[in-house]
């Protein structure tokens, strides 16, 4: 249930297609035949992770694959992903709409043996105070991964809704 709701709601919507084609950014969304991924799933771990010279390398199999094929530059490089810009320091956004109308819920009180809701209420209100310095303190990407939180709790919620379940 987890990977069909991050998958769909966050990876490829706040990480994925919609926000490279909207920065005119290329970039690779998850592989999406599960062929493939029954079988990478399949493969040990030694052949996915590598440690070398004191780096973990993610993807070493998927990497070594493809080395022919890119020059020396490319495969030296360091990972460095494309954040979607983040939508919740406006409040007039539909997202962030979504996100509040919901983190402030009745319904999401369900949902407190899983997460501070408390907590979550005041970091989001946070983010519209007259306070300057509270908005500053956060960087961009830190937003754009928040951002990706509170949708994936507003997710757990509107299938708590849909599907009638009750956290106890």
């Amino acid at each position: 249930m987890l990977m069909k709701n991050f998958l769909a709601n966050i990876l490829l919507k706040v990480y994925g297609d919609k926000s490279e084609m909207a920065h005119s950014v290329e970039g690779r969304v998850p592989y999406l035949d599960h062929h493939v991924v029954d079988y990478a799933n399949r493969l040990p771990t030694a052949m996915k992770l590598k440690i070398k010279n004191g780096s973990l390398i993610e993807k070493y199999i998927l990497k070594e694959a493809g080395r022919p094929f890119i020059t020396d530059d490319v495969y030296k490089r360091e990972k460095h992903p494309f954040l979607a810009p983040p939508t919740l320091l406006n409040p007039k956004s539909k997202i962030y709409q979504y996100i509040y109308d919901n983190i402030h819920s009745r319904d999401m009180n369900q949902l407190d043996s899983l997460f501070d809701i408390p907590r979550l209420r005041q970091q989001l209100d946070d983010l519209h105070n007259d306070n300057e310095l509270t908005n500053k303190k956060y960087l961009w990407g830190e937003l754009a991964l928040l951002e990706g939180k509170y949708l994936m709790i507003c997710s757990y919620l509107t299938l708590a809704r849909r599907f009638h379940v009750k956290y106890d």
